[in-house]
Order: structure tokens, then sequence, then C-alpha cells
């Protein structure tokens, strides 16, 4: 499975600490030391309780993604029971972002040493490549 191959990479590398964390519309984009993760596609970020705390759409969504600096990316997990392919980056205070692919031409990307992870779930073609260019389907 796609994000079983991303949870083992991060789960090599974790903690993953958050370092710069942007958002300009459409872009969010969170990196630290030798990794980062990309999407154009629409996202929120859950409280630990699953309350949404914001999201792409919120108002001041990029002050608040700001607030991301400092946490850690502790793993990843598939994000919904139906569409298994999308990733909920699990952070260190309990929270999760989790990315919603809404078409084939908004990927996300998530690179870590040795690792680069493109996902499109809504494109049936949906892989992941490393850096030795081998296909991870």
């Amino acid at each position: 499975m796609f994000i079983d191959e991303i949870s083992s990479a991060v789960a090599e590398r974790a903690p993953l600490a958050v370092a710069s964390a942007d958002y300009q519309e459409p872009s969010l984009s969170l990196s630290g030391d030798s990794w980062s993760f990309s999407t154009l596609s629409p996202w929120r970020l859950l409280t630990a309780d699953g309350t949404v705390a914001f999201s792409w759409k919120t108002r001041d969504a990029r002050e608040a993604v700001s607030g991301l600096i400092g946490v850690e990316i502790v793993g990843v997990r598939s994000q919904g029971r139906l569409l298994t392919s999308d990733p909920a980056l699990v952070l260190s205070d309990g929270r999760r972002l989790e990315v919603f692919s809404d078409h084939h031409t908004d990927p996300w990307v998530l690179s870590v040493p040795g690792n680069t992870f493109v996902g499109s779930p809504s494109d049936p073609a949906c892989s992941c490549h490393d850096s030795r260019e081998r296909v991870l389907a």
C-alpha cells in the first residue's frame, strides 16, 4: 500500500522537525532539515480530539500555518478509510494534517533522504518514486 511505504520511510527518520511552514494559496509547504512536504490540494489541520482547527479555506490560514513551526512530524497514516492514498501527517502535539487530493494535476510531494513520494490519488496511475527512480506502486 502506498501510505505504508511512506509511513515506513518517515518512521525511519522521525521525528521530522518543522523549521519552515508557509501557505500561499493554493500551495502549502512544510520543511525541515533534509525533508519537505508540499501540496496544492485541499487540506485541514485537526486537533488531537479530531476537531478542525483550520484548513486551506480558513481566512487566516497563512498565519495559522506558521504556528506549525517547531512541531514535529512523528508519523504518517492514511487520512481516510475510503481513499487510502491520501496522507495524514501525525504531529508531535497530537494534531493531524490531512490532505485531500482533488485533481491529478495537483499532487502532494513528500521528500525525505533517499525517497520522494508523489501522490495524486485521483489519478489511477498514482505511484511513488524513490531517489533511484524505482517505482514502488
